[in-house]
């Protein structure tokens, strides 16, 4: 039983923890032909959504480095964006209408205070004035 244990607790150590950050890149239109100058210090992957659309990349880091990866943008214009991977963040160029963010980080969403959480109403209940469309 011991060394079960031991056996089980070596393999566990040599597992990689990463704590690079992934990231998403997104364009309006197309993006093709992927390819990744050092593939030792990062992935990317196409995502193909529900409707076909192929306008999304998942930049995955393996380990620390500089590099590059480059996409062909509507099948006419090859981007090319630099990337920097360190052990917190994954920095990629901001490029014109290319979206890119992090999956590990993502940005604050709701920048408001929510006061209570809301009100179930039965059906039939009255709304107040203030809640009813056009009225104020």
């Amino acid at each position: 039983m011991r060394g079960v244990l031991l056996g089980i607790m070596l393999a566990i150590s040599a597992i990689p923890a990463f704590a690079l950050e992934d990231c998403v890149v997104s364009f309006d239109g197309t993006l093709t032909d992927i390819r990744v100058e050092d593939g030792q210090i990062l992935e990317v992957h196409p995502v193909v959504t529900v409707l076909n659309e192929k306008n999304t990349l998942i930049v995955h880091p393996l380990k620390e480095g500089c590099t590059k990866f480059s996409v062909l943008k509507n099948g006419t214009e090859r981007v090319e964006f630099k990337v920097r991977v360190t052990e917190d963040e994954t920095v990629t160029d901001e490029i014109e209408g290319f979206d890119v963010l992090s999956l590990d980080n993502p940005p604050e969403i709701l920048d408001c205070d929510i006061d209570a959480p809301p009100m179930l109403r039965e059906e039939g209940e009255d709304i107040p004035p203030a809640l009813r469309e056009g009225e104020e």
